[in-house]
């Protein structure tokens, strides 16, 4: 059986965890909305992009009512015939 050390209750998005060496290490939960990750997604990218366009997709983005995430996809598609 492992015992749980008892931390103060400062903070309260840290829960301890134990860890199977009688050890606790803190789980920090994720801030902000949880993103819906549709199932067909396989790998992850990244892209870094100026500020202006980044600005402008998101700003598209809030007024067409869809993620940037799909606009940038279908746009991809759209231009190499994918």
């Amino acid at each position: 059986m492992v015992k749980i050390k008892k931390q103060p209750a400062s903070h309260t998005d840290v829960a301890p965890v134990a860890t199977g060496g009688g050890q606790v290490a803190s789980a920090k939960k994720k801030a902000g909305r949880p993103r819906e990750i549709h199932y067909a997604m396989e790998k992850k990218f990244t892209l870094m992009l100026p500020k202006d366009v980044h600005k402008g997709l998101k700003v598209k983005s809030a007024e067409l009512e869809t993620p940037m995430t799909t606009m940038i996809i279908d746009a991809i598609k759209k231009t190499y015939d994918i």
